[in-house]
């Protein structure tokens, strides 16, 4: 069981973290200064430390200071009521490797917290962000940047105008070729140069197209459909491939639990409303929190693809993918439930609109 020492001297968030922290697996330390905080560190080593800013006392700034350089190990996430860009600038060149203004949503921050203490792969240059951190940011700003890669297996550069991957080069590969090979490496490091134009455009693609492509890919193959000759995306047999691992955003599965009967029924009831989309071939919901999926039709999904494109859209801050080829995927995240349906010719808004009121 993860511990996370909770630093606030609001009575109220120590309460609410300890049980909604404590409800979600995690063993959860609390301390209403930086004093006791301090106290708690000497006694009880801990996975992550979430501390506030702005307290009674000393600033959390300074805890965060003296955890980076007493126990560089610990992974430390700050969250404030009253945040600013400068703010959060200077809270991760100070060592800390996520920020969270309040309100946050709970169920975000405990991803959040086990995405921290998980993280491998790419390790950066710039403020401790991993390799996907940057995408992820430059992605949500619309940003430009030239982000180089370094690894053991050689060097290569990913151009990002206004959001977008617009050029790839590694070594003697451009396009997606470069692209594919980047997003494989295991490790190495990168940097980032804000505002550089790509010499030249061999890419058109959306960030989170390009991630979600990739992860429904296996060994840079796609797959047939069982009995027909066309190639299309195939989503299943993911165990094996490690993107997700590699770039730290794989969450670990958690021991199976029973599902509650009117959870179950809840879910049949949608994945029967599912079955009515127009042009539905397949289709189905999973639950996040109790890692299960109803679903119909002959196209087989693993759990743990459905495990994988959840993570992958929130990583990326979305709530839908399209996936297109001689059939389409369509996946919806609604709170705690990812729908998926699997059409012939059927038009992404027509999805949106009839997937709307499901829930």
């Amino acid at each position: 069981m993860p511990a996370v020492l909770v630093v606030d001297d609001e009575e109220n968030i120590l309460y609410g973290l300890r049980k909604a922290l404590g409800k979600r697996g995690w063993e959860v330390l609390e301390a209403s200064s930086v004093e006791e905080a301090r106290s708690v560190l000497r006694t009880r080593p801990v996975e992550v430390v979430l501390t506030d800013i702005r307290m009674e006392g000393e600033s959390g700034l300074v805890f965060l200071q003296e955890v980076k350089a007493v126990r560089p190990e610990t992974h430390v996430v700050v969250m404030t009521a009253r945040g600013s860009e400068e703010m959060e600038q200077e809270v991760l060149s100070l060592g800390a490797e996520a920020y969270v203004e309040k309100p946050f949503d709970l169920n975000f921050l405990d991803k959040l917290l086990r995405k921290v203490i998980s993280r491998k792969g790419f390790k950066g240059v710039v403020q401790e962000l991993s390799l996907i951190d940057i995408l992820q940011l430059l992605a949500y700003e619309s940003g430009t940047a030239k982000v180089e890669v370094v690894s053991p297996d050689g060097k290569g550069a990913l151009y990002i105008r206004d959001g977008n991957l617009v050029h790839a080069v590694f070594e003697d590969l451009e396009g997606e070729e470069a692209s594919e090979r980047i997003f494989s490496l295991e490790g190495g490091s990168f940097s980032v140069r804000r505002g550089e134009l790509p010499p030249k455009e061999t890419l058109n693609e959306s960030l989170d197209a390009l991630l979600l492509r990739f992860v429904t890919a296996k060994d840079e193959t796609t797959g047939e459909t069982e009995g027909e000759g066309e190639s299309v995306i195939s989503l299943d047999n993911l165990d094996d491939w490690s993107f997700s691992e590699s770039l730290g955003i794989a969450a670990e599965p958690e021991p199976e639990r029973e599902i509650p009967p009117e959870v179950k029924a809840d879910m049949e009831r949608i994945r029967d409303l599912l079955r009515k989309v127009k042009g539905a071939k397949a289709g189905g919901v999973y639950s996040t929190e109790w890692d299960h999926a109803e679903t119909f039709g002959e196209t087989p999904i693993p759990t743990e693809t459905f495990r994988k494109v959840a993570d992958m859209l929130w990583a990326l801050g979305r709530d839908e993918a399209f996936i297109d080829g001689p059939t389409n995927h369509y996946f919806k995240l609604k709170e705690d439930a990812l729908l998926w349906v699997e059409t012939e010719g059927t038009p992404l808004v027509v999805l949106r609109i009839e997937t709307k009121s499901i829930s």
